[in-house]
């Protein structure tokens, strides 16, 4: 699933939560990463990177939201069947001062469309 492989390689960067959107009963402590699939059409696919951390700390997030997400997950995805993905950069949001946990937030978000099989 291409949400898995995403979160997989976010994991290798300096912060370690990092979950699916669906997967979140309770907010973890400070940082953490939420991967949130968005409802597309055909083979176009869009995935939201929301990426938390603690007050204080909002360099950190956006050093990770600008530069560490772009080098982690690079320019292609390729799925566990096969599946090949571009990642196309579609924006992202500025820091938002304090979200319900106490924390500052950010996004990235990509367009993925499907590039075919390996």
């Amino acid at each position: 699933m291409l949400t898995n492989t995403i979160i997989k390689k976010l994991k290798e960067g300096s912060i370690k939560n990092v979950f699916l959107f669906s997967d979140i009963e309770e907010y973890p402590e400070p940082p953490y990463v939420i991967v949130r699939p968005v409802a597309s059409s055909g083979d176009r696919r869009e995935i939201k990177i929301m990426a938390y951390h603690s007050r204080g700390r909002s360099n950190e997030l956006s050093v990770y939201i600008m530069n560490e997400v772009n080098k982690l997950l690079g320019d292609e995805v390729h799925d566990t069947d096969g599946s090949r993905y571009k990642l196309v950069k579609n924006g992202y949001t500025d820091i938002t001062a304090i979200t319900d946990d106490n924390c500052y937030f950010m996004e990235r978000s990509y367009l993925v469309p499907t590039l075919g099989m390996e």
